[in-house]
């Protein structure tokens, strides 16, 4: 009885040191652990947005958004569901109607606008809009190698970009034109692709 007794007490000294070893963490430690997991998760996020394949465009996926069936598209590709089929391809569930009129409430991740100097503007019903980074990047090429016209793929439509006179225009639409121009990146225009810059604060329309 008394080595059980001894052996519990040895324990006890045991556990007693163990506890007096270990430091105590501090408040602030707690809520950095904290502020590190949830960057963790965002970037988790983000990295595989970055990485998945919208089904409209075969591409990676740009401009993030995902529909209420949780089916995750480029944003213009799925402006081009809602004007066309107004369906998920997906699916076939059917596109809010609210989506056109306040697409930011679908948007996932970090929008971003390009760190380059100079890029690409189309004139919309309110004043002027940066093309999407995928078209600005096929536009800037075009324009620099000195080609008349370009024919870029946007929301579902063709359109043809004219750099003599500056408008683009829908292929099956010609008489509808735009004025479209290059300048500064920092200029100012309304927002990216048709998301405003004034978003909801958890989807900031940043900078690279």
């Amino acid at each position: 009885m008394s080595s059980i007794i001894n052996r519990l007490q040895l324990l006890g000294a045991r556990m007693s040191r163990n506890v007096q070893r270990r430091p105590e963490r501090p408040p602030s430690d707690e809520s950095s652990d904290e502020e590190q997991a949830a960057a963790s998760i965002n970037n988790s996020m983000n990295t595989s947005l970055s990485q998945q394949e919208c089904s409209v465009c075969i591409s990676v996926v740009e401009l993030p958004v995902r529909l209420p069936c949780a089916h995750l598209f480029c944003y213009t590709c799925a402006k081009g569901l809602a004007q066309t089929s107004n369906s998920c391809a997906m699916c076939r569930s059917p596109i809010p109607i609210d989506f056109l009129l306040e697409p930011d409430k679908y948007v996932v991740g970090i929008i971003k606008e390009p760190s380059n100097e100079h890029s690409w503007f189309y004139m919309g019903c309110n004043g002027w809009w940066m093309y999407e980074p995928r078209v600005q990047t096929e536009i800037e090429e075009a324009f620099k190698s000195g080609e008349k016209t370009f024919k870029a793929l946007i929301a579902g439509h063709l359109y043809v970009v004219d750099f003599d006179n500056m408008f683009q225009y829908r292929k099956d639409f010609p008489s509808k034109r735009r004025k479209i121009k290059r300048d500064l990146t920092s200029s100012s225009h309304k927002g990216l692709a048709g998301l405003k810059q004034e978003m909801r604060p958890e989807f900031p329309l940043g900078k690279e």
